[in-house]
């Protein structure tokens, strides 16, 4: 099966949020090119998705392998009550946005897109398949 990655950036790295936190990544790869130990990474203290900033005081260096286990830990953190629940949100959502593009109404398709890409991020996206048409 072949990787689809036009659906990936569209899923996971168009919206203006993402946009916004990859230039702030970027800006922060400049800033320390060449001074980040071997073996560690860039991490921040409070999360930017929690209201972090990229203040010298939220930023630090850690280990790869606990810095990528515990953003690891933090994604499956979501409880089997939440999953289901979002599950459900999300076919509610599905079934909505086909019953407004059989009525035309674009503007509100394009909204309920956007919902669903996020709900899918929130489920992991492969999971319930993709929403892109």
């Amino acid at each position: 099966m072949n990787r689809d990655y036009r659906k990936e950036y569209l899923r996971d790295h168009a919206s203006r949020k993402a946009k916004v936190n990859r230039a702030k990544r970027n800006l922060w790869n400049r800033r320390l090119k060449g001074k980040v130990p071997a073996g560690q990474e860039i991490d921040h203290k409070v999360p930017l998705s929690k209201g972090g900033g990229n203040g010298k005081s939220n930023i630090r260096y850690r280990n790869v392998s606990s810095n990528r286990s515990d953003n690891q830990m933090k994604k499956s953190a979501m409880n089997a009550m939440d999953r289901k629940m979002l599950g459900e949100v999300y076919r509610r959502l599905i079934k909505e946005r086909a019953r407004a593009k059989a009525r035309g109404e674009d503007e509100m398709v394009r909204v309920l897109s956007e919902e669903l890409v996020e709900l899918q991020m929130l489920l992991d996206g492969p999971r319930m398949g993709s929403i892109i048409d």
